[in-house]
Formats: structure tokens, C-alpha cells, sequence
């Protein structure tokens, strides 16, 4: 009797690792650079999962709404920038309006800015460099702009014209995954 309450608890100690092993690939494949912008060889699992989490998350600004404008606060998840990032997107009568999301690093942050126009964006992405170390940053001082790219794309990530090589189109396709461009 005592064998098979022990064999029942490994087996079942196996079953619930392999249950959050499933759930965290399925995790690390919505930030798989791979699969972005709804290739062919994207799951339809995870066009399902991710048309959940949107609708959840529409919910959640819906219900928080007190007026004709509001504004939703996020985080990206995965590997964008050492010490983190913080986002806020803007909503007017359930359009996206304005994105802005600030990356922080040990060396310096990036702030980039997308603003939509109907079907068109325009970017705004900037990079400074810190004086001093990122602990010790005061004022605005100790913090240089090292370089500013600026571009359109489309609602689908797709540029209006050449662009410069160091622009982040990648950030553009996870913020779609996890910000809703309307609340209807």
C-alpha cells in the first residue's frame, strides 16, 4: 500500500512538471522572434491563446474606462533590455491613439514612441547613453541621446520605405501580441 501511494505521488509530480513544461514553451514561443507577424509555420494554437490574452486584456481596459480617453499600462516579457521595460498605451473612443515604452539597461535606456494615424504609424525610437552608472543617474544631465530613428509602417509592421538598418521593427510585432489596437 505505502509503494503505491509513493508511485501515485512521482507519477504524479511527473504529470504536473510535464503540464508546466507545455505551458512555459508555449510562453517562449509567443516571444519567438520566428514566428512573428503571423508567418505560415505559426501554430494556430498560439493565434488562439493570443486572441485570448487580447480579449482579456480589452476587457480589463473596458471596465476601467471612465471616460472617452484611457490609457493601459504594460510590461514585455522576454529578453528586450537588462533591467526591464514599462509601457503605457493611449486609447481615444476604442482606437489606439499613441504607444510609449521605455527600455532600461546598465549603459543607457531607449524610449520608443508609436503613434497611429488611422492605418498608418509613425516611430520614434531613441537611445541615450548614461554619464555615469545607471545608479547613480540624477537628472537628465547625466543621460546623452546617442541616436534617434524614425520611420512609418503600417497596422501589420510593414515600412512605408527603406529604413535605417538599426531600426527595431521586432518590438513593433510583440507589442501587437500584447497590446490591443482597439477595445471594440
Amino acid at each position: 500500500m505505502r509503494k503505491s501511494i509513493c508511485l501515485m505521488l512521482v507519477a504524479s509530480a511527473m504529470y504536473i512538471g510535464c503540464i508546466n513544461s507545455e505551458k512555459s514553451t508555449g510562453k517562449a514561443d509567443l516571444h519567438n522572434h520566428d514566428s512573428i507577424g503571423g508567418r505560415s509555420n505559426e501554430p494556430k494554437t498560439l493565434k488562439t491563446e493570443e486572441s485570448k490574452k487580447l480579449d482579456a486584456i480589452k476587457d480589463v481596459i473596458r471596465r476601467q474606462a471612465t471616460s472617452d480617453t484611457v490609457s493601459y499600462t504594460f510590461l514585455l516579457e522576454g529578453n528586450y533590455s537588462a533591467e526591464g521595460n514599462e509601457g503605457k498605451a493611449f486609447y481615444k473612443n476604442n482606437k489606439i491613439q499613441k504607444i510609449e515604452i521605455t527600455f532600461y539597461g546598465e549603459t543607457g535606456k531607449a524610449i520608443y514612441v508609436y503613434n497611429f494615424n488611422h492605418k498608418e504609424v509613425t516611430v520614434s525610437q531613441q537611445r541615450f547613453n548614461y554619464k555615469t552608472d545607471f545608479t547613480e543617474v540624477k537628472s537628465d544631465g547625466d543621460i546623452t541621446k546617442s541616436e534617434e530613428i524614425n520611420f512609418t509602417t503600417d497596422l501589420n509592421g510593414q515600412t512605408m520605405k527603406e529604413i535605417d538598418s538599426k531600426a527595431d521593427l521586432d518590438t513593433f510585432h510583440e507589442l501587437k501580441k500584447v497590446v490591443p489596437f482597439d477595445l471594440i
